[in-house]
C-alpha cells in the first residue's frame, strides 16, 4: 500500500476566517469538512452536539457542499438541528478554500469525522497536518489512518461521540498529548516518499512481467 501525501500547512499569516462565520463565535467550535452525503454521518455529530450543548455552550462548522443526489440529505440534517434546539449552533460554511480550511484547522476544539464509507480522506490527512485534536469513528479505514491520534467512537453512539467532545473541552493534558501524536502521524504522508515508493512499486512490477508468448 502506497498512501498520498499531503500538503503542509499554510502559514498563519495566510489563514482566512470563513465567510460564513460572521463576528465571534463566542464559545469553542469543532470543525468537520467534506462532501455532504449519507455516507457522511453528520446526524452523529448534530445529537453529540446537542448533548454537549446541555452543560456548556459550542459550536459546530461543518464545510462542504451537498452533491448533487444528496440535498435531501442536508435538509434531513438541518430539520434534526431544528429538533434538538441546536440549529443556531451550527455554521454551513459551504465550499472552503484551502486558506479557510486551514484557519478552522488549526482555532477547532476538534476536527470530527464521522464518516461511514471512506478510501484516503484528505481532510483527516489535513487535520493531522495541522496537529488537531482529532476525533473518530473506529469503522474502517479511520483506524488505519490516524492509529493512536485520535478518539474512536462506533458510528451512532453519539454518547460516545459527546463525551470526546467534553474531554476536547476539559482534558487539557490529554488534548496536548493528542495534538502532538496528531502532528507526529502526519510526518508519515510525505509527498516525495509517495513518489518514491510508486516508482519502486511500478518497477517492481515491470521486472516480473513476461512478454506473452505467441504462437506461429
Amino acid at each position: 500500500v502506497v498512501y498520498h501525501g499531503v500538503e503542509r500547512p499554510v502559514e498563519n499569516c495566510q489563514r482566512v476566517r470563513p465567510g460564513a462565520l460572521n463576528g465571534d463565535l463566542g464559545c469553542p467550535f469543532f470543525f468537520t469538512a467534506g462532501s455532504i452525503r449519507p455516507a457522511r454521518g453528520l446526524e452523529d455529530l448534530v445529537r453529540a452536539l446537542a448533548i454537549v450543548n446541555r452543560g456548556t455552550t459550542c459550536h459546530l462548522v461543518i464545510g462542504g457542499v451537498a452533491t448533487a443526489d444528496s440535498a435531501s440529505y442536508q435538509a434531513a440534517i438541518e430539520r434534526l438541528a431544528s429538533n434538538l434546539g441546536v440549529s443556531a449552533n451550527i455554521t454551513w460554511a459551504g465550499q472552503l478554500k484551502p486558506a479557510e480550511m486551514s484557519w478552522c484547522y488549526s482555532r477547532c476544539a476538534a476536527f470530527v469525522m464521522t464518516s461511514r464509507v471512506e478510501a484516503c480522506p484528505n481532510v483527516a490527512l489535513e487535520g493531522m497536518a495541522h496537529g488537531c485534536l482529532c476525533i473518530s469513528t473506529d469503522n474502517p479505514p479511520m483506524p488505519e489512518f490516524f492509529r493512536r491520534a485520535a478518539w474512536y467512537y462506533r458510528p451512532e453512539d453519539t454518547e460516545t461521540l459527546a463525551g470526546h467532545m467534553q474531554r476536547a473541552l476539559n482534558a487539557e493534558e490529554e488534548v496536548r498529548c493528542l495534538k502532538q501524536l496528531s502532528l507526529a502521524r502526519s510526518q508519515d504522508f510525505d509527498w516525495e516518499r509517495t513518489a518514491r515508493l510508486t516508482v519502486q512499486t511500478m518497477a517492481a512490477a515491470a521486472r516480473k512481467t513476461r512478454p506473452a508468448h505467441i504462437g506461429s
